[in-house]
């Protein structure tokens, strides 16, 4: 049996040394592999840099590279834009509405630009700001369901209910799974 006990001793032990292998310590390996990579020197880099960062979750880190891409190029829409979405994902709604509101006055052709200022805008209760970017969004592209959606139930609520009717109807027609949200105070007919 002892035989037996040190030879299971000495498998474990070379499992281990295989695991150690293949696993190798982080601390035992080379420092400059494992150094920072070094601050990007373009807005370009600064953006790319904070889109990884806003998808990792890292939501400081992304908004101090939105915001320095955003001081090397003060023209840059897609910068003020990420920025925007950054501050509305920290909850900052009214910052996000700045930011964004500034990035399509850059840029009037950045579509996501006018949809999230809309959202903004309608969680701010700007409704009339709202239904003006939403009317932006779909003069750019007339086929978004949510932008034609969204557009449709603020015009409905608001009291145009023919022309909210005819938005609603269309945005069902591109995405039929709109009809499953359709409240319930709500009537196509």
């Amino acid at each position: 049996m002892a035989v037996a006990s040190v030879l299971s001793v000495l498998a474990v032990l070379g499992m281990v040394f295989a695991l150690r292998a293949a696993f190798p310590d982080p601390s035992q390996e080379d420092v400059a592999a494992t150094a920072p990579a070094p601050a990007p020197t373009t807005v370009a880099g600064w953006l790319s840099l904070g889109v990884e960062q806003y998808r990792a979750g890292d939501l400081t880190g992304a908004e101090q590279s939105f915001a320095t891409a955003s001081q090397l190029d003060p023209a840059s829409a897609v910068a003020l834009f990420n920025l925007g979405t950054v501050r509305d994902a920290q909850g900052s709604t009214a910052a996000a509405r700045d930011l964004y509101a500034r990035a399509v006055t850059l840029d009037p052709a950045l579509t996501d630009g006018h949809f999230n200022l809309a959202v903004a805008r309608a969680a701010l209760g700007d409704r009339a700001g709202a239904v003006d970017a939403y009317r932006a969004v779909i003069a750019l592209d007339p086929d978004r369901p949510a932008a034609l959606w969204n557009l449709g139930l603020l015009l409905y609520e608001d009291g145009s209910v023919e022309e909210g009717r005819k938005l609603l109807r269309r945005a069902i027609s591109l995405d039929p799974a709109f009809q499953e949200r359709l409240p319930e105070t709500v009537s196509l007919r």
